[in-house]
């Protein structure tokens, strides 16, 4: 029997990232400014096609690596928490919680559009960004994709589209 579908995986150890950052964990409680080096996991449900491969693998890779070199080394604020502030002026961030802030160079910032910075919400970022390419979904035969970002050896979260 024909399988017409193969579930690939992508090593965590191939896409990686360093980032900065903050959880928020109420109105008036933060952790402190600190970093993480990350990396993915990637599992993939696809079809198989002529001759016997469901894609080039490279062409993901580019994506995976794309996006993971958009947040490198750089400091992570979530737009949508409703316990910040974010003003700006030409060359800075101002980021106020709870009556304080802190300013920071826009060249070393990303805004996300996230409610935090978390395990949680950066892989369901990176699945929401992969969702995003629907053509190449379909001109795959991508049925599912499920992304677990890890900060370490014991803790990740996983988030899956299509």
């Amino acid at each position: 029997m024909k399988h017409t579908h193969a579930t690939l995986y992508f090593n965590q150890g191939q896409f990686k990232f360093s980032i900065a950052h903050f959880t928020i964990f109420s109105e008036t409680e933060r952790e402190p400014l600190h970093g993480h080096n990350y990396s993915l996991e990637i599992k993939l449900t696809a079809k198989i096609n002529e001759p016997g491969i469901t894609f080039d693998y490279r062409l993901l890779h580019n994506k995976l690596n794309e996006l993971c070199s958009k947040l490198n080394w750089r400091t992570l604020v979530p737009t949508q928490s409703p316990y910040l502030k974010i003003e700006e002026d030409p060359e800075h961030y101002q980021i106020t919680f709870n009556h304080k802030s802190m300013w920071l160079l826009k060249t070393d910032v990303v805004l996300l559009p996230l409610d935090n910075i978390t395990l949680e919400t950066l892989s369901q970022w990176f699945s929401d960004q992969l969702a995003q390419e629907k053509s190449f979904a379909e001109k795959y035969g991508i049925k599912d994709i499920a992304i677990k970002v890890f900060n370490g050896p014991f803790h990740a979260a996983e988030a899956c589209c299509l």
